[in-house]
Parts: C-alpha cells; structure tokens; sequence
C-alpha cells in the first residue's frame, strides 16, 4: 500500500476514534498541532500550503489542528468567564466546522 494511502487511512481512523455519535469523546483543552489529525484531501492542501511558504522564505509553523468541544469552550470563556481577551464568538453549542472536523489549520510564520 502507498504510504500516502496508509497515512489517510490512519489519519481517518483516528478522526473516528476522537468522535462517537457526532460528539467529541475527548475533553482535552490542549491544543493540536499535528497534521495527522486533519481530513486526509485537506491535510495534503496544507503540506503544499506550506511547502510554497517555505519556498517563499517564510517559516510556517501550524500552531492548531483539530480542536475538541472541550477546547472550544476553553476559549469561548476567554474574556467572558475566565481572564484574557474574546478570541472566539462560538462554542461548541453551534455545529462542529473548520477546526472541529479537522478542516482548519491555523498556520503561523
């Protein structure tokens, strides 16, 4: 098997491990860097995203990937009921998108 298929198929099995029931079974508020975590065709958009940067002189470093209900939160409450600024006027009480199902990377040079 291609290694590119492989790592799909891992990167697929582990979307599936972190959700159940369309509800995120981890409650983790760590953040996510890794690439592996992110929709196979999406995560390949990001490699040349990022390959073109490097090309470009920059020094991309991919800061958050996925992102759990629980952090969602997290950073809901900054600037509401936990010090620090608004960072985000959603929670996870709105359908998961973007960083919830591995379709968002924030990318920082």
């Amino acid at each position: 098997m291609q290694r590119e298929t492989l790592a799909g198929i891992a990167g697929a099995l582990l979307l599936f491990l972190l959700w159940r029931g369309g509800k995120m079974v981890s409650d983790s508020i760590e953040r996510q860097d890794s690439l592996e975590l992110l929709e196979p065709s999406f995560r390949k958009k990001v490699q040349k995203l990022i390959q073109v940067l490097q090309a470009q002189g920059y020094e991309p470093w991919v800061y958050e990937t996925l992102r759990t209900a629980a952090r969602q939160d997290w950073l809901y409450a900054s600037g509401r009921t936990r010090p620090g600024p608004i960072v985000t006027d959603v929670d996870s009480s709105a359908p998961m998108v973007g960083h919830g199902v591995g379709l968002a990377a924030d990318i920082i040079d």
